[in-house]
């Protein structure tokens, strides 16, 4: 329901439709109950010091207690307020509630809230004895707690954290592999995780792995110029425990998991599924670029020839804004004796934001000989 515009005009009240429900236009309505309807939603506004604020929303707010009331009581309530405004359609209408949620107060599944209340004792013209009021941040979601569904979700986040650990001790160099290209060319969201790329046999590999770590095979969609393969959230959850952020990759700018940097086989893992979404090859060299967001407050720094100017100004400032994604691909390459040589190669710029591109310019034969095949024949 929408708000109401409420102003006095020639001594007498009445209300102006902005979005919302008018008892006056419903032909329902006789006219005692529309000048009742306009007599207390002025009430209810009129909490407000300045009559020329608009009233506050009598739905449920953070700053309301949640009221424990006898359950025949409350039917009583509901009942004798929805008999004078014409049924419980319109006297949800009139609390800008839904009907469903009138009628988990009505069975008593849930909590009323304190301003509820008070708007029906207005209606009804009784008031009803409480039993006990509950702090503003009981009940969520009808009537379950904010301690119960924070439980929940620390019991989930544990499950997850176990099963990342299992598969770290099981499967590393398969986990590590999808990691690469969850960090690739993958899209970590907390409800739609995707992975997207032009390459059918990435895909099949990508397919492979998932079946293979999480016991389901994701089905491969083709698009215009493209192919897409839609995830599920337990993908996420899993990235997310072991240290990956949900988001933008450039935003974000996450690290790879530290168990990858324990073994060669776990680094060759994650550098052959992050080299074969994110590398080109130009002549001996494998290169990948990744973008890096420059925060906002830092924008007024950037000058179109930053990089191009050696001094130490410019590089404080790009210091500070570096790719750890492109980081740790260093250091395994380091590792693994593969020279390669790490850089910032432009700044690109929109409308609201800017981003550093940093480079890293690899070997191909060097990764050839330590079996780190990105290719896909």
């Amino acid at each position: 329901m929408g708000q109401f515009d409420l102003y006095r005009r020639e001594g007498r009240l009445s209300c102006e439709k902005s979005g919302g429900y008018i008892p006056e236009e419903d032909k329902r309505f006789n006219e005692k109950y529309s000048d009742y309807l306009t007599r207390v939603i002025w009430k209810i506004a009129s909490e407000d010091k300045d009559p020329n604020l608009k009233p506050r929303k009598s739905g449920l707010t953070i700053h309301d207690k949640r009221l424990v009331i006898d359950p025949t009581y409350t039917k009583l309530l509901i009942d004798k307020a929805a008999r004078k405004v014409g049924g419980r359609s319109s006297l949800a209408r009139l609390l800008k509630i839904s009907r469903k949620t009138l009628k988990c107060y009505y069975e008593g599944r849930a909590t009323i809230p304190q301003k509820i209340y008070w708007c029906l004792s207005e209606i009804a013209g009784i008031k009803v004895p409480v039993k006990k009021e509950l702090s503003p941040n009981w009940g969520r979601r009808k009537g379950r707690s904010i301690v119960a569904v924070r439980k929940r979700e620390a019991l989930r986040k544990e499950r997850y954290m176990k099963m990342a650990e299992e598969l770290v001790k099981e499967k590393p160099e398969e986990l590590a592999e999808l990691i690469g290209r969850m960090l690739g060319d993958g899209s970590i969201t907390k409800k739609n995780p995707c992975y997207y790329s032009s390459n059918l046999k990435a895909h099949e590999r990508m397919a492979e792995l998932v079946e293979s770590l999480f016991g389901f095979r994701p089905t491969i969609k083709p698009r215009k110029n493209y192919y897409r393969m839609n995830l599920r959230a337990c993908i996420t959850h899993v990235l997310n425990a072991l240290g990956i952020p949900s988001g933008k990759k450039s935003v974000t700018n996450p690290h790879f998991p530290s168990f990858i940097f324990k073994s060669e086989s776990t680094m060759k893992a994650a550098l052959r599924g992050f080299l074969s979404d994110e590398g080109y090859v130009a002549g001996d060299f494998v290169y990948v670029d990744i973008s890096v967001r420059i925060p906002r407050d830092k924008l007024d720094l950037i000058k179109p020839s930053i990089i191009r100017e050696r001094n130490y100004e410019t590089s404080s400032f790009i210091n500070e804004i570096r790719s750890n994604l492109l980081e740790d691909v260093s250091k395994m390459l380091a590792k693994l004796s593969i020279p390669h040589q790490l850089y910032p190669e432009r700044i690109t710029r929109n409308k609201d934001s800017a981003s550093i591109v940093w480079r890293i310019k690899i070997q191909k034969d060097e990764l050839l000989k330590n079996g780190i095949d990105w290719r896909f024949n």
